[in-house]
């Protein structure tokens, strides 16, 4: 049995700064969830208690490419996530991201942001509070953003 946090919608707040073709972003993320339960023949959520996920991240962007005034960034950088846990208790785990980001302007200092990242950290449960049949692995994931930059 793999158990893990259930897929989840996140909302997200960044800063960043530009250096010429290199961009710093920190970005803070709050996204509530409920975990799932998954064998070879079915997945559970749990929806009676939650996981909620606190994330605070630093990336270092490249611009790749330009089309006009659009550009295309690759992404890499740290990330750490507080786990709190219905019950009370918590757990903050150390995880590395990479993506891609694609801007395009919309005018008078406004840009619609698209972007990709995928994440490997930590797992938010300590081995001694899952059943003994549960596997603890490395957690994988995937976002996908849509948002609006201003100070483009």
């Amino acid at each position: 049995m793999d158990v893990h946090p259930a897929p989840r919608l996140a909302l997200e707040l960044g800063i960043g700064r530009r250096f010429g073709a290199w961009e710093l972003t920190l970005d803070g993320a709050y996204a509530p969830g409920n975990l799932r339960a998954v064998t070879d023949a079915l997945a559970l959520d749990n929806r009676d208690g939650g996981v909620d996920r606190y994330r605070l991240a630093l990336r270092l962007g490249r611009a790749l490419a330009s089309l006009r005034a659009a550009q295309l960034l690759l992404e890499a950088g740290l990330a750490t996530d507080h786990w709190a846990i219905s019950d009370g208790s918590g757990r903050t785990t150390l995880a590395g991201q990479g993506g891609l980001r694609l801007r395009v302007p919309l005018g008078r200092g406004f840009a619609l942001e698209q972007s990709a990242l995928f994440t490997l950290g930590g797992t938010p449960f300590a081995k001694s509070a899952l059943p003994p049949e549960a596997a603890l692995s490395s957690l994988k994931t995937w976002s996908l953003g849509m948002g609006l930059r201003r100070g483009w």
